[in-house]
């Protein structure tokens, strides 16, 4: 019985060797023919029954920032001499003449155009036209509204000469809310007429006069002018130190 199971033993201990040996040969490919079988197995078709087929689709957001330009603000030099200065008291309305700002070359200009415009279109009373040039306390104002009166109650007189004739102006100085121009100005002859264009009035002209005057801003931002210096006339020397005046006059 113990030789029957030693002999079986034996016999399983072989086979085991064989079988260690045959596994070792199938794991080499460098001596012999190796021979390999590949089943290949195509992906499940729509034409396939029983085929399912999972589609996965795949989204991509793209999201822009997009950033604002810093403001800038631009600040203008009052005291800075242009080229030229322009001269226009050819407007459609009393609201396009613009005396706001720190220009005060075009401010100036500004002031001088509505003048010669209100004297070519009266409009309301007197002080109401006065008061869109000049302070409240300015030394001259019954003067001023005086000149005004005659247009304000005679409906349809106006000013038909070609206006205040600014020939240069300079920015002196500026303090706060007040400034100091200085200005050459003349005129010819001056004409009034009624609704019909019949002469009223004639006044007398100037030569070339040297004005000082300051200006100063209110509340509303509107420069009007403050104060005037005595006039006297003007040389040529003082015209070309001036920043010169492109002006055409009023328009009849």
């Amino acid at each position: 019985m113990l030789n029957m199971v030693g002999m079986r033993s034996e016999a399983l201990r072989r086979l085991g060797v064989l079988v260690m040996a045959g596994a070792l040969l199938s794991s080499c490919s460098g001596n012999g023919t190796e021979s390999t079988t590949t089943t290949s197995t195509p992906p499940p078709s729509s034409s396939t029954p029983g085929a399912t087929t999972t589609s996965t689709t795949s989204t991509t957001t793209t999201t822009t920032s997009t950033t604002e330009p810093p403001e800038t603000t631009t600040t203008v030099d009052p005291l800075a001499r242009p080229e030229v200065v322009v001269s226009n008291m050819n407007r459609d309305s009393v609201d396009d003449f613009d005396p706001t700002g720190d220009d005060l070359y075009r401010v100036a200009m500004e002031l001088i155009d509505l003048f010669n415009y209100l004297e070519g279109h009266p409009l309301g009373t007197a002080e109401e036209m006065a008061s869109l040039m000049y302070e409240p306390d300015y030394p001259k104002w019954d003067a001023i509204v005086g000149s005004f009166e005659e247009l304000a109650a005679n409906p349809g007189w106006h000013y038909t000469d070609p206006g205040i004739h600014t020939l240069g102006i300079d920015v002196i100085d500026i303090t706060g809310d007040t400034a100091s121009i200085r200005m050459v100005d003349t005129r010819e002859a001056q004409h009034i007429r009624d609704a019909d264009d019949v002469v009223v009035r004639e006044y007398l002209g100037w030569e070339p006069q040297l004005l000082t005057f300051s200006i100063h801003r209110g509340d509303d931002g509107r420069w009007r002018i403050a104060d005037l210096e005595p006039t006297r006339p003007a040389t040529e020397e003082e015209v070309d130190a001036m920043v010169p005046v492109e002006w055409t006059g009023r328009q009849p």
